[in-house]
């Protein structure tokens, strides 16, 4: 029976990225959080090989009070974070969500994540259907993907 559930695991670890509408998820990731600190932010990328444009126009997890997409910005010389109410991915392109640009903001952290962690995200899409993600957590400074 251990050996039955070693290999439940082992398979479901080696699932491929999420794949909805077309959508494939690469790597997610978020850096790990500063202790005290409510917030935190996801990155990754998001490629469309649908024929129709995928909108991804909500953010879960369980990990934070509430997540949304976010965009940093410059105006005049001070970087600012700008709510993005959605996100599309038009046919045959990519998105990236990484350091300075866009990416996914959580915040009221529930927990605090650590280098190593793993947790659960799900995107809402324009037509109805989610997106079950699994976000690895890597150093506070990294600028990379884990």
């Amino acid at each position: 029976m251990r050996q039955t559930g070693l290999l439940v695991i082992l398979l479901l670890l080696a699932v491929p990225p999420a794949r909805a509408a077309g959508l494939d998820a690469g790597e997610v990731w978020a850096r790990a959080s500063i202790p005290g600190t409510g917030t935190a932010a996801v990155y990754g990328s998001f490629t469309n090989h649908g024929d129709d444009p995928v909108v991804v126009r909500s953010v879960s997890t369980a990990v934070a009070a509430s997540a949304m997409l976010h965009e940093s910005v410059m105006e005049g010389d001070m970087m600012k974070m700008k709510h993005l109410p959605s996100l599309t991915i038009a046919p045959g392109t990519t998105v990236r969500l990484e350091p300075g640009g866009m990416h996914i903001m959580l915040m009221g952290l529930k927990r605090q994540l650590r280098p190593g962690d793993r947790f659960p995200m799900t995107l809402g899409l324009g037509d109805g259907s989610t997106v079950e993600l699994t976000v690895k957590t890597g150093d506070i400074g990294q600028m990379s993907a884990p």
